[in-house]
């Protein structure tokens, strides 16, 4: 796992602590495929990372 998610799922859980609901607020994560497919036509490849951020919850923070 990489670095970025494993910050990503302590903030996460941390928060959903504090207060159940946020739980709701987040988007399930993306697919390789669909973010792929939503990329395609962008002139640059995207970082592991980036890829990483939104099969994590979508990319939302």
């Amino acid at each position: 796992m990489f670095e970025l998610s494993d910050g990503l799922e302590y903030i996460f859980d941390w928060l959903v602590s504090l207060n159940p609901d946020y739980l709701d607020g987040y988007n399930p994560g993306l697919t390789r495929q669909k973010i792929d497919e939503i990329i395609k036509e962008l002139p640059f490849n995207l970082s592991e990372e980036i890829y990483k951020l939104y099969q994590w919850r979508n990319g939302c923070a």
